[in-house]
């Protein structure tokens, strides 16, 4: 009799055991496939960003590029933010997925940029007489895209990592914690991969018709369904505190 009832504990432990392991994986895939797109998203905009604005807004290249390393040094720089504000006062979830909405929001800005004549400047009717600048309104429209990427990229790069290892802290499997970590590793420099190449050639060939192709499969990509909130594990202790 007890033997019989050691081997059913057994089993529905080992099927329990089995159906966390399972959630663990599809909720670290899912977190990790975000992070991803997020990666092509951001750097496939970043490679050609630079003859969209000299092309498009008639910058000087030096203008241009000291507009580019303010938005990645801003976007680096925001990160130690997002990560404060993860562990001190609002959960990872929460911050990932406010990140996610301002990418989103960040990308639809620029995507209107070049499908709306009126956010950028006119194009230039004789080479020779020179070319319309960039009004405020317009200057100001694509730096709040900008912006708002910079502050999604800071929400969700310091704490997908982190939420991702999350939903593995309660088993003690040490070759699923190292197959997460190899996964979105490897899976970040796939995305770097794509955005540099895939990306690239997608938008060199038809000029910055290409652009529009881009952010549209990006403004999709970022349109994430989430899984519901008590899926997830949470970490119910402050980071602060613990290092305090």
């Amino acid at each position: 009799m007890g033997t019989h009832l050691n081997q059913d504990t057994s089993s529905i432990e080992a099927e329990l055991r089995s159906k966390l392991l399972h959630d663990d994986r599809s909720l670290y895939l899912f977190i990790i496939a975000n992070e991803a797109f997020e990666g092509i998203a951001s750097q496939g905009l970043t490679s050609n960003m630079i003859f969209y604005l000299m092309e498009v807004y008639h910058m000087e290249v030096a203008t241009g590029a000291i507009i580019l390393s303010i938005w990645n040094s801003l976007s680096s720089g925001l990160s130690i933010v997002g990560g404060f504000i993860s562990d001190s006062y609002l959960s990872r979830f929460r911050v990932i997925a406010t990140g996610s909405l301002f990418s989103l929001v960040g990308v639809a800005f620029l995507w209107l940029t070049s499908i709306v004549p009126q956010l950028t400047p006119s194009s230039c009717q004789e080479p020779d007489t020179g070319c319309n600048p960039p009004t405020r309104t317009q200057l100001g429209f694509l730096y709040a895209s900008f912006g708002l990427m910079s502050i999604g990229s800071a929400c969700i790069g310091p704490c997908s990592i982190a939420f991702g290892a999350d939903q593995l802290k309660h088993h003690n499997n040490q070759r699923l914690i190292d197959s997460y970590f190899n996964f979105y590793y490897v899976s970040t420099t796939i995305s770097s991969g794509i955005a540099s190449t895939v990306v690239v050639y997608i938008q060199e060939p038809i000029i910055f018709s290409g652009l529009i192709q881009v952010l549209i499969v990006a403004f999709r990509n970022r349109k994430i369904h989430l899984l519901p909130d008590d899926c997830y594990n949470h970490s119910n202790s402050n980071e602060m505190d613990r290092v305090s």
